[in-house]
């Protein structure tokens, strides 16, 4: 199962199959270097708990060397947001956090050690909401054992340059569009706004790979 729906209201509406496209919430993948292992998709309300659940051992592979997370997110208004697009950093993991009043941050836990005895939150790439106009965007986070880069409607935005020996997850569910809490629950943080086409691939898109993402979107 790809994901599990939890706390959705009767009124939510949903486009799972694609950009603007109807379809189902749930699929199954193969997990290679091209292919997503997942694409889901909802629109959510933050007067409500609405979010999208998909268990830990669905997602993480823990001292990934390199993984490539994209997704689509539209908001009216990207200088008040304040929820999460993704989560699953209790303990360990990624997160698209707000970070004060004017930057949106993308941070990862990583191993800071060869023997991977020691990890920490790393990996800040950070963009300013001023440079966001409203309506849709695709975000794509990408992770390596020499930095992160996040990019914005297929351009490079944010680069972070550290060394660093595989990704740390901890036993913690993967939430769109709430903050996780571990593996059962999510709290706070509810997104207000709408998400499509949610993938993670298990390499590093290059910056071609990319663009040519941004421009096939199908709507």
């Amino acid at each position: 199962t790809l994901a599990t729906a939890t706390g959705l209201n009767s009124t939510t509406e949903y486009d799972c199959s694609g950009f603007c496209n109807n379809g189902t919430r749930t699929g199954t993948f193969s997990w290679t270097s091209d292919t997503p292992k997942y694409e889901v998709s909802t629109i959510f309300d933050a007067s409500h708990p609405d979010y999208i659940k998909i268990p830990y051992e669905n997602y993480a592979i823990q001292g990934a060397q390199a993984m490539t997370w994209s997704i689509w997110a539209y908001d009216d208004d990207w200088s008040t947001y304040n929820g999460r697009i993704y989560s699953c950093t209790e303990g360990g993991g990624v997160n698209i956090e707000d970070s004060g009043s004017t930057t949106i941050n993308w941070a990862v836990n990583m191993y800071t050690a060869a023997d991977q005895s020691a990890y920490a939150y790393q990996g800040y790439c950070t963009i300013a909401k001023s440079s966001l106009s409203a309506g849709w965007h695709m975000f794509t986070w990408v992770y390596t054992t020499a930095g992160t880069k996040v990019y914005v409607d297929g351009v490079l935005a944010s680069t972070y340059n550290i060394t660093s020996y595989g990704l740390h997850f901890a036993n913690t569910a993967l939430y769109l569009g709430a903050e996780a809490q571990g593996e059962t629950t999510s709290t706070g943080y509810y997104l207000t706004g709408k998400l499509s086409d949610f993938r993670i691939y298990a390499t590093a898109l290059s910056a071609t790979d990319i663009a040519e993402l941004y421009k096939n979107r199908n709507f």
